[in-house]
């Protein structure tokens, strides 16, 4: 890690990000803090998900692994990890929360789990309301905000086209998507989102699930 930052600041690549991911168990934070770590790497990733049981990525896992971290690593550089995808209570499969917020539209924004297929088991996901609290909670506590696992898995606000193809819109309001509750919390906090060059805003329908 730092051959990898001094090889940046040698060329001159000071827009570059280093960043690592970790699972939050305080034996890795320990780790990274021996070894300096922390000196290296712009950013810290909480991988605070795939805990398994009924939920595997809670709200609980999500302020535990940010207050243990916190008090280890500098907190400015750690993110908390949130999922966008649930997975089965018993056997730990996933299923994208696209997949999950169509199958069962209209979804109660504060629900985090819903009867598996096989009807004997739950699949625990981070519904909306969820999805809002960790990331007041990041950015109540110093933390740089949030890291999703991953971007793909929610729905779509507008249409893809990749060459000849079309990959249509899938939220079924403006207001069922996670990355645009992430959004909208980090701009209620008064604070920014991290963004590509040549990031464009989708064109939202102005549906919500109020309105359907």
């Amino acid at each position: 890690v730092r051959d990898t930052r001094t090889m940046f600041r040698g060329r001159g690549w000071t827009s570059k990000v280093i960043t690592l991911a970790y699972y939050p168990d305080g034996r890795q934070e320990q780790l990274f803090k021996q070894y300096n770590l922390d000196e290296h790497a712009d950013l810290l990733h909480m991988m605070s998900y795939d805990a398994g049981g009924e939920q595997h990525s809670s709200l609980e896992l999500g302020q535990k692994s940010a207050d243990q971290g916190s008090k280890i690593l500098p907190a400015h550089q750690l993110t908390m990890g949130v999922p966008f995808y649930g997975r089965h209570s018993r056997t730990g499969d996933w299923t994208t929360y696209e997949d999950l917020v169509q199958k069962h539209w209209p979804l109660d924004f504060s629900m985090d789990s819903v009867k598996a297929p096989d009807g004997q088991a739950t699949v625990g996901f981070n519904g909306v309301k969820t999805m809002r609290t960790k990331v007041e909670y990041s950015l109540k506590h110093g933390l740089a905000g949030v890291m999703i696992w991953e971007v793909g898995q929610d729905c779509r606000l507008a249409p893809v086209v990749h060459g000849a193809t079309t990959h249509v819109r899938t939220c079924p309001a403006d207001d069922a998507s996670l990355l645009l509750a992430i959004t909208d919390s980090i701009a209620a906090a008064g604070r920014t989102r991290m963004r590509t060059a040549g990031w464009v805003a989708p064109a939202l329908t102005g549906e919500s699930k109020s309105e359907l």
